[in-house]
């Protein structure tokens, strides 16, 4: 079975003016994730993707919040003490600034961040010539929402 085209999730249902890419940014990709979004944007914002962008915070809908708490759940603490650190920066984050404002040692802070990587939890970036890591929008509200 193959997965739908992530763009035409997106653009099922929702008013055709909108600016599909900041709703795909903000699930991360993710097609179960952003068919639970385009639901919401359908029946509560008649398919207005910018009024639920515009939301602060973003409303998580509580099918949504089950699949991030199932994921979580599966985290070690390390990963979610890093998490956590990660949601309450405003903006992404160097490994150095990381180590150097925490107590977790250098070699659990790389497992946990590579282990979130791969559990497309988080994201990376390069800025100004190193690498820097967030939470993708809707994992970083979440995580602020349970705190």
């Amino acid at each position: 079975m193959t997965q739908p085209n992530i763009h035409s999730v997106a653009k099922k249902d929702l008013a055709k003016t909108e600016k599909y890419e900041d709703l795909i940014k903000i699930d991360q990709e993710n097609p179960s994730w952003l068919k639970i979004v385009v639901t919401i944007i359908k029946e509560l914002f008649a398919g207005k993707i910018s009024e639920y962008l515009n939301l602060s915070p973003l409303l998580l809908s509580w099918n949504l919040k089950i699949r991030l708490v199932k994921q979580c759940d599966r985290c070690s603490d390390v990963e979610k003490q890093i998490f956590e650190l990660l949601a309450n920066y405003p903006t992404s984050v160097s490994m150095a600034r990381l180590l150097a404002t925490n107590h977790i040692p250098a070699s659990d802070m790389s497992d946990g961040i590579q282990s979130l990587l791969r559990r497309a939890l988080i994201e990376f970036n390069s800025q100004n010539n190193e690498i820097v890591f967030q939470p993708f929008p809707i994992v970083k509200e979440f995580i602020l929402q349970k705190t």
